[in-house]
């Protein structure tokens, strides 16, 4: 657009080099590799509860997932990234026969900047059921531990809060045992750059009848940031996990979504779980389709060998539609330019308006690499470059005023 001032300025472009070159060494680096645990074994309950959920998770550090329905699981905060109703499945074979499956759903509740968030992890292990009388094992039973998540979320400007509570239930040989736990998360940004905190599993215990046993508390701190050294979308990001069991960890990822509908992501994971030995880099595929997304993800690990995770989401009410809005232009850490869906008869702020196609394309590429979503809206003869949709004028001037340093934002009616 003629006359709009550059997007970045030199200094703006040095210090993201920066954080890529300091991003490099941490991957060249053994000191980042994971710490071997040092709790022993059955010092504590619900372990399955430090395990990844989901693909993004256990390819890249949490603050790299995105719009992740499975991220407000690593932190509750991170349910405000969802502008829409998502939901998702995912399983994961972990070792020996044992199985990692988890349901999770978040929803935005009203233009408040309210979420819900909910999830169901079942960690499914073979189990002994019976002996001979040379106490030779001559069946095997599936045991289940399990957990039963949910939670909200609010999200004011660039700082989102959220809370949420587990119910467990933890199988020991012949008994089950339940307990609780409660997790706690923030998360922040400003710009290029995001951070974020959690307590997960705070005052967390398994009670069985002869015994009780505390749950590990799980500290986390990461920070992202995104750069502008290729097209697309590249954010880089470095996490610190701590607790009881396994001591402090250090990982650092790159998320990159080259295009619309394609995302990858490439880590040195942390330990997760009671797993004491992580090899090799970590790493992730999606794609996603109208209201469809599939993920991927390895995981090497030294003794138990690489593991394969996959997860199918959904956004409910798009069944076979492309998702257009905002939301749809890149499912990298949240835009503080996202809006909440709203009735058609609204107010939009429009980057510009443009005689054929092409052009509106050229300005929704430079406006993303500037971390604006937009979309492109037809209007009659003419291509309007939209970053938002509100119910009131207002609001819709305020975005026009926050993008002001991108360009020339105009607001009208729908």
């Amino acid at each position: 657009m003629p006359g709009t001032p550059r997007i970045r300025r030199r200094a703006a472009t040095t210090r993201p080099l920066l954080a890529f070159a300091a991003l490099g060494v941490l991957f060249l680096s053994p000191s980042v590799r994971p710490a071997r645990a040092v709790g022993s074994a059955g010092s504590r309950a619900a372990a399955f509860l430090r395990i990844p959920v989901g693909p993004r998770l256990m390819a890249s550090p949490a603050a790299l997932a995105g719009r992740d329905v499975f991220a407000p699981l690593a932190n509750p905060a991170f349910a405000t990234r969802l502008p829409r109703a998502r939901i998702g499945l995912t399983t994961t074979e972990w070792f020996d026969g044992s199985r990692l499956s988890a349901l999770a759903f978040a929803t935005p509740l009203g233009p408040r900047g309210l979420h819900a968030w909910g999830g169901l992890r079942l960690l499914g292990s073979p189990s002994l059921a019976g002996f001979d009388a040379a106490l030779n094992a001559v069946t095997r039973a599936s045991a289940w531990d399990g957990a039963i998540s949910a939670g909200l979320a609010l999200r004011r400007g660039g700082l989102s809060v959220g809370a949420g509570v587990s119910a467990l239930r933890q199988h020991l040989l012949s008994a089950d045992g339940d307990g609780v736990a409660v997790d706690v998360g923030v998360a922040w940004r400003r710009g290029a750059t995001g951070v974020h905190a959690a307590w997960r599993d705070l005052g967390g215990r398994v009670a069985w009848p002869d015994r009780t046993v505390d749950v590990d508390a799980t500290f986390v701190v990461g920070v992202t940031r995104r750069v502008g050294l290729v097209p697309g979308a590249l954010h880089t990001g470095v996490e610190l996990v701590h607790d009881a069991s396994t001591g402090s960890r250090l990982s650092a990822g790159l998320a990159w979504a080259p295009a619309r509908g394609l995302r990858m992501a490439l880590s040195v994971p942390d330990a997760a779980g009671s797993i004491d030995d992580v090899g090799g880099l970590s790493g992730g595929l999606g794609v996603s389709r109208g209201a469809w997304s599939l993920d991927y993800a390895w995981t090497p690990h030294a003794v138990l060998g690489t593991r394969h995770t996959f997860a199918l989401t959904v956004i409910p009410g798009r069944w076979g539609h492309p998702v257009q809005g905002p939301e749809a232009t890149t499912d990298l850490a949240p835009s503080r330019f996202a809006s909440q869906p709203v009735p058609a008869s609204a107010w939009l702020v429009v980057a510009g308006e443009f005689g054929d196609r092409p052009s509106a394309r050229a300005e929704r590429m430079r406006l993303e690499r500037a971390g604006i979503p937009c979309e492109i809206v037809a209007s009659g003869a003419r291509w309007r470059v939209v970053v938002g949709r509100f119910a009131t004028a207002d609001e819709a001037r305020r975005l026009a005023r926050r993008c002001a340093a991108f360009g020339s934002f105009r607001v009208v009616a729908e």
